[in-house]
């Protein structure tokens, strides 16, 4: 008798499944976006860092479009100067102080290289 209970219920199940799968407006995926929904992507930048003259590595960091974030510190050095903060050319004049606060200084998808600036002798 435990036999029949059991293709039974095999045989409900089956028939449940199949009511599923043929229905037009299925449960599951009542939960999901229409394809009119927009579905948000978070839009981010790499900001890589180049020693400029210096030593020393940093890992590049990814920020978010339109929000507020920190520079990391700075891991460069360079015998005998000191650091004074970043530049957007390896020329130019400084732009950030060392953990600075940044937002959208490149666009979504791009990379964007800070350059160490370095000041006066270090005596």
């Amino acid at each position: 008798m435990n036999t029949n209970k059991n293709k039974l219920f095999y045989l409900w199940s089956f028939f449940m499944v199949l009511m599923v799968l043929s229905c037009r407006n299925p449960v599951l995926p009542s939960i999901l976006p229409d394809s009119d929904d927009k579905i948000a992507t978070v839009k981010t930048y790499i900001i890589a860092y180049y020693a400029n003259g210096g030593e020393g590595e940093m890992e590049a960091s990814v920020f978010t479009v339109d929000k507020w974030e920190d520079l990391p510190p700075n891991n460069f050095s360079f015998k005998n100067k000191i650091f004074i903060g970043w530049a957007s050319i390896a020329e130019g004049d400084v732009e950030y102080a060392d953990k600075a606060s940044v937002k959208n200084i490149a666009d979504a998808g791009k990379t964007f290289i800070l350059h160490a600036k370095w000041g006066t002798d270090v005596f």
